[in-house]
């Protein structure tokens, strides 16, 4: 969740080389998981945007194990992904296919772990987003999907 925290945090602040800011008390933030309530990283996200006066949803339950319930909710999932403005993902197909959809001019930061795997995705940037006394926040294009970024966010120690 802090790195999540972290990341959305460099969008409001506008220290994402080629994503445009967003201030936080413009944004609406959509948080869409296969997680529970209860579950510590979502219990962390909302006290996190609560704190931060930033509105927020959370879109999160359990995996579907019904077949129609799983095909409404992954419509709903993917209507949500197509038409925000800035979508933070995971590296997963599903990533993928939210960032294809996405309406212009829409960006998804794909949050990478310590490789990145849309190289050659047309206006794809890479950021990395150091946490600590001063964030260092830098990007580079990739080539597949125009609308893509990566950010990988790297921890300081101390």
């Amino acid at each position: 969740a802090d790195i999540y925290m972290h990341l959305v945090g460099a969008l409001f602040q506008g220290d994402l080389k080629n994503v445009p800011r967003i201030p936080a008390k413009e944004a609406h933030v959509v948080v869409i998981s296969e997680a529970l309530e209860n579950e510590t990283d979502i219990s962390e996200l909302r006290r996190g945007f609560e704190s931060s006066d930033v509105a927020s949803s959370f879109l999160i339950g359990a995996p579907e194990t019904e077949a129609a319930k799983a095909r409404r909710r992954l419509v709903r999932d993917l209507d949500c992904m197509a038409q925000s403005d800035v979508l933070v993902a995971s590296v997963s197909g599903l990533s993928d296919l939210a960032a294809a959809v996405q309406r212009p001019p829409g960006v998804t930061l794909v949050l990478e772990k310590s490789s990145t795997r849309h190289d050659g995705i047309p206006n794809s940037v890479h950021v990395n987003v150091q946490r600590g006394a001063e964030s260092v926040v830098e990007s580079w294009p990739s080539e597949e999907l125009p609308n893509v970024r990566h950010v990988r966010v790297v921890r300081s120690r101390g």
